[in-house]
């Protein structure tokens, strides 16, 4: 016993010693997938041969747990190997059929490796085998999403998918898809919430939440939207009351983070979309994928997670590098949404380097899967932010107070809700002066004063802008508001897409970006004016989208006389037949960008 521990110890009175030690004495390793001491591994159950070296005849089977690690070794999962190497079982292991083949973790263990670009055809062809998707990134996505599964446990948070769309899209079938290649996937229907929150802690499961997932019971509502709410965010644990010995009730914490897809009809409720990427499905028009459903006995399935496994064992060191040390910042994303996409952007980037995009040639110049992505999540916070911003009530009431609010002063209840039901159609029976008092204080707004029958609250414009700011709102002129316009382009308050503050900005169009952004004036003071052009007359701008649109319209005729192209219509839809390849495509302007990649490998020939 050193000096330091003696000065520490404590003595019982019959007699016991206890010494308090200020660090774990063992670390805490996870029973199913994870990384310890520099070495990655998962665990699967090997049957193995029993028997005492005193007695060899008396032999028993029984299934072992092992850990298969990233260098090619295995390690029985018992009290020695755990003593050995200072570890101990963060939970206790849940005995899952094996999803990793025994074959396959053999050929692994004798040197199986497999190659990024093979792996991710295997599951792409899958998705594109079977499934429809309403435009063909959404196959890049899912293909992801899938291979993250086995990754998730790497990055801080992992988001939901939410699969929306009509009765007969095909939302039962993806969830079937990933049902049969995702890690340690699981159904959530017909399970306890008791063991789907064990389930999830002990074998990291992702879990397929279905329409037909019934919670008429209040008790298993309220843990389920606990579960999600918590679910996509490592370390959060969500606590529920457990029967212990005697009947004793106890709560109980548990890891719920894992992948989770969800699929209905109804939508999700707004706080659980903000975690989730959403697919919105249409039905079908293609017969061969509409009729064709995933056997689950097709070996197919079991050779693509067999190759997983082994993706994982030998890439996780180079998706975790990239992770942790290559900063992912996109402008037009607030942290908040980016921290969310970011494991798909990671494994997009380490992807990039093995998968070039079929539709294009493989040159620098060209998008790669991680630009396609980047792009696909642009383009997803937008409508989050846009759908958000006209589903909440509050965003309304401070677009009405920017519209009323012109100077540091008191403004009545009910000046404010007039401004702002004006901004509904009809009668809006809920909005009353007591909602928009509860309402203002929520926002911070405190200083208020009785004026005869009357609430009155002081606001000012610095307030309001500030608040707008914070939430992310892209503040509009209503008819009659004041704006500001001349030769240097129309000033609005809105974000500025350079600083992020909410300002007068003005839209500009960038030559060497080729993009049109709105910034406020400190920001453009800092370009060279050569490199942008304000926008005046929008009157113009409109003249020249129907020039160019003209203009494709007259390519589209051109190429279909040439028999280049044809087109067909399905179910009210106009779609564009490429006669070389036969890729199906929604608009003309897709029809024509994949044209060109014909002509740039004929040219590269």
């Amino acid at each position: 016993m050193s000096e330091e521990e003696f000065k520490d110890l404590i003595k019982t009175k019959n007699g016991v010693c206890i010494i308090p030690k200020f660090e774990e004495l063992e670390k805490e390793i996870h029973p199913a997938i994870d990384i310890v001491d520099d070495l990655a591994y998962v665990s699967v159950y090997i049957p193995c041969i029993i028997f005492n070296e005193k007695d060899v005849s008396k032999r028993k089977t029984k299934n072992q747990l092992f850990f298969i690690f990233s260098n090619r070794t295995k390690e029985i999962v018992n009290s020695e190997t755990l003593k050995k190497h200072n570890w101990k079982l963060k939970y206790a292991p849940i005995q899952f059929p094996n999803k990793w083949s025994l074959k396959s973790v053999e050929e692994y263990l004798n040197g199986k490796s497999v190659n990024p670009k093979e792996i991710y055809e295997e599951v792409k062809n899958v998705w594109d085998k079977y499934i429809e998707f309403p435009d063909g990134v959404y196959s890049h996505l899912a293909t992801l999403y899938t291979i993250g599964s086995y990754f998730f446990h790497i990055f801080n948070t992992y988001p939901y998918l939410y699969i929306g769309g009509v009765k007969g899209s095909g939302k039962t079938k993806i969830l079937t898809i990933f049902y049969l290649l995702c890690f340690n996937a699981i159904f959530s229907m017909n399970i306890s919430t008791s063991a789907l929150f064990r389930l999830i802690q002990s074998g990291r499961c992702c879990v397929l939440i279905d329409e037909s997932e019934e919670l008429s019971n209040p008790e298993r509502r309220t843990d389920f939207r606990s579960m999600l709410l918590s679910g996509y965010k490592k370390g959060i644990l969500v606590y529920r009351t457990e029967k212990k010995k005697k009947e004793q009730l106890v709560p109980e914490g548990f890891e719920v983070y894992s992948p989770k897809i969800l699929a209905n009809i109804r939508g999700l409720e707004l706080v659980l979309e903000d975690r989730c990427i959403t697919i919105i499905m249409k039905k079908g028009i293609i017969k061969e994928k509409i009729d064709l459903e995933p056997k689950i006995e097709d070996p197919i399935w079991q050779k693509i997670r067999d190759d997983l496994y082994i993706f994982f064992l030998t890439y996780w060191k180079k998706i975790k590098s990239i992770y942790e040390n290559e900063k992912i910042e996109i402008p037009e994303i607030h942290e908040r949404h980016l921290e969310l996409w970011k494991p798909i952007l990671v494994l997009a980037k380490f992807f990039s380097l093995y998968v070039p995009i079929h539709t294009l040639p493989a040159e620098p110049s060209q998008p790669s899967l991680y630009d396609i992505m980047k792009d696909l999540a642009i383009q997803k916070v937008k409508e989050k932010i846009t759908e958000n911003l006209t589903e909440s009530a509050e965003i309304v009431l401070i677009q009405a107070l920017f519209d009323l609010v012109k100077e540091d002063n008191y403004y009545k209840v009910s000046d404010i809700r007039k401004v702002m039901s004006e901004r509904y159609e009809g009668d809006q029976k809920w909005l009353s002066n007591e909602w928009i008092g509860r309402a203002l204080k929520r926002l911070g707004f405190s200083d208020k004063r009785r004026l005869g029958k009357g609430i009155e609250y002081k606001i000012s414009p610095e307030q309001v802008l500030d608040l707008a700011s914070r939430m992310g709102i892209e503040l509009e002129f209503s008819e009659g508001s004041e704006r500001t316009e001349g030769s240097e382009g129309i000033g609005i308050y809105g974000i500025c897409e350079f600083c992020g503050k909410t300002e007068e900005v003005k839209e500009v169009y960038f030559t060497k970006l080729n993009r049109k952004k709105f910034i406020c004036n400190k920001c453009l003071s800092e370009f060279p004016k050569d490199q942008y052009e304000i926008i005046i007359n929008k009157d113009k701008e409109k003249e020249d989208d129907t020039q160019v649109s003209n203009k494709i319209d007259e390519e589209i005729d051109r190429l279909i006389f040439e028999n280049k192209i044809k087109t067909i219509t399905s179910q009210g839809l106009k779609l564009f037949i490429c006669n070389k390849c036969n890729n199906m495509f929604f608009g003309k302007e897709d029809i024509l960008e994949h044209l060109k990649t014909h002509e740039r490998r004929e040219e590269n020939a």
